[in-house]
């Protein structure tokens, strides 16, 4: 199912405004997640978050491999490198932060999903500066 819904919203929207749309959702997710008590709306919210980060990491991937041209090798490394940090350092902190308060990892993601989707609008402009399109 993943598949199809990625591939059409890539042809709709492109991958880097896919990349902008899912962080913008995980964001308003993490943070709807530390407000909500409700089981079933919590479960709903967790697909839903799981379902945007389901289609970032494949838009992510196309979108570095796209825009890599010579360095695909060394940019695939960096983000196969980059996903195996954080898959350890992840639980690692997210352990941590529940230990102090229940809402702190959701907040932290929150944060940090925000700083990357504030990445992807300097990255974009720095592009189109530099005159490649995408």
């Amino acid at each position: 199912m993943q598949v199809f819904l990625f591939g059409k919203m890539v042809d709709k929207l492109g991958e880097k405004k896919l990349i902008q749309l899912c962080l913008i959702a995980g964001v308003a997710l993490a943070v709807v997640s530390t407000i909500i008590s409700n089981y079933l709306i919590v479960l709903l919210v967790t697909c839903f978050i799981f379902l945007a980060f389901d289609l970032l990491r494949p838009a992510l991937t196309t979108y570095l491999s796209k825009t890599a041209e010579k360095e695909q090798g060394f940019v695939a490394g960096m983000n196969s490198t980059y996903t195996s940090l954080g898959n350890i350092i992840g639980p690692a902190l997210g352990g941590v932060l529940f230990d102090v308060n229940i809402n702190y990892p959701y907040l932290f993601a929150a944060v940090i999903m925000f700083i990357g989707l504030l990445i992807t609008m300097v990255w974009k402009e720095k592009q189109s500066a530099n005159g490649l399109v995408n």
